[in-house]
């Protein structure tokens, strides 16, 4: 009967501030490290406490129930069948009984506490049968040959230095074999990212260094991130900056209160967004909705910064033929009359001028007294603005 690794979210383990703390019935250790060894679940009734890793990868227990029996589906008096099968092995590491994970090579005969497999160099790969392979039959990994013979010195995880070959504690990506990693690193990685999360953290390689690490006997659980799973983990992005940072704050509520309308609502600063000032304390108009805190407004021109988003719009409007912007929106005379004079100089341009009228017009124009009759790009801050052939930038700042 084949085994499953089963999601797990219907069961909640039994932390230690809600009963003491026991040793785990088959490896007959206390520790409780869920990346190395599982969750650790507890049933009072039985008074049993085991690690998971140590169910999944012991040979005589089996899933023979539904999820929510027992411990995910590994039924109590199988889990008891099993301690009293392992009573009488041996661990060849600790040399102590209740051993239950045995080398899958049937001619092989070694048998160990899952825990003391860990540090012996047993390989227990989470997939299919669960098998487990000793140091003599577990599979390994090695080099590739390439131009540049030295291996990476430090785990592309933690940093930290690792050994100069590939061994049972040091693991390499297939893909980009650059990625070199320490065994706990990378089971570490992968009990917080998860099925849909685990890759290499250098080529970003998914499918085949997850079949490479299952081999090699990594556990990926099947769930999404721990990072995805945190409630209001991503609360702070839908906040938005609330507060007066004008030097002299006149609001009785206070720099933190902000009304729905009138002259203390707080507006945010148009260019960083990060600083907020209310329309009263910053001598603003009751309908105000462009602001630029002090700080942008020194690294740009105030007055280019003030209306950046103001005549980006009003040139869309003269564009397209829309009405006319209201008053508040509207370019000064000077670049309006501009755009008019430019829409008639083109519409008579398709009855076609006369040749006497052209060299006139040739022989008054200079690079530096008329524009080009190219549309021009200005950007001021981070906003761009595009404007007519018939008006210069310097005229557009001076504005």
């Amino acid at each position: 009967m084949k085994k499953k690794a089963r999601r797990l979210g219907s069961h909640k383990p039994v932390t230690s501030s809600e009963m003491l703390v026991q040793c785990c019935v088959l490896c007959r250790r206390c520790e409780d490290d869920p990346a190395l060894f599982g969750d650790k679940f507890t049933l009072r009734e039985d008074n049993i406490s085991v690690h998971y890793f140590c169910l999944l990868t012991s040979c005589g227990v089996y899933q023979r129930g539904n999820d929510s029996e027992g411990v995910l589906g590994f039924l109590v008096d199988d889990i008891k069948r099993e301690v009293r099968r392992s009573a009488q092995l041996t661990c060849c590491a600790c040399r102590k009984k209740g051993a239950c994970v045995g080398c899958n090579v049937k001619s092989c005969r070694k048998t160990v506490h899952f825990p003391c497999g860990r540090n012996s160099g047993f390989v227990s790969q989470f997939a299919q049968n669960f098998p487990s392979y000793c140091p003599n039959h577990s599979p390994s990994q090695s080099a590739s040959v390439s131009s540049n013979p030295s291996p990476p010195q430090s785990c592309s995880v933690c940093l930290d230095a690792i050994d100069g070959d590939l061994s049972y504690g040091v693991l390499k990506c297939p893909s980009c074999r650059a990625g070199w990693f320490h065994r706990d690193c990378v089971q570490r990685q992968a009990h917080s990212a998860g099925l849909f999360f685990f890759r290499c953290a250098l080529c970003n390689n998914k499918g085949e260094y997850q079949r490479e690490m299952l081999r090699m006997g990594i556990y990926i659980p099947e769930r999404d991130a721990s990072w995805e799973l945190e409630a209001n983990a991503y609360a702070d992005l839908l906040e938005v900056y609330v507060h007066c940072d004008a030097r002299a704050c006149v609001c009785t509520s206070g720099r933190a209160h902000s009304a729905k309308t009138g002259w203390f609502t707080v507006i945010r600063c148009l260019l960083c967004g990060s600083r907020g000032t209310h329309r009263k304390c910053s001598g603003l108009k009751v309908d105000a909705a462009d602001w630029t805190c002090p700080e942008c407004a020194k690294s740009t021109d105030r007055k280019a910064s003030r209306r950046s988003t103001i005549f980006l719009r009003d040139l869309l409007f003269l564009a397209t033929g829309s009405p006319t912007p209201p008053a508040s929106r509207r370019l000064p005379p000077s670049i309006s009359s501009g755009l008019t004079a430019d829409t008639t100089r083109r519409r008579r341009t398709k009855r076609g001028p006369s040749r006497a009228s052209s060299r006139r017009a040739s022989s008054r124009r200079t690079p530096s007294s008329c524009p080009s009759s190219r549309p021009t790009t200005v950007v001021v801050g981070h906003h761009a603005h595009l404007l007519p052939g018939n008006v210069a930038p310097s005229q557009f700042l001076n504005n």
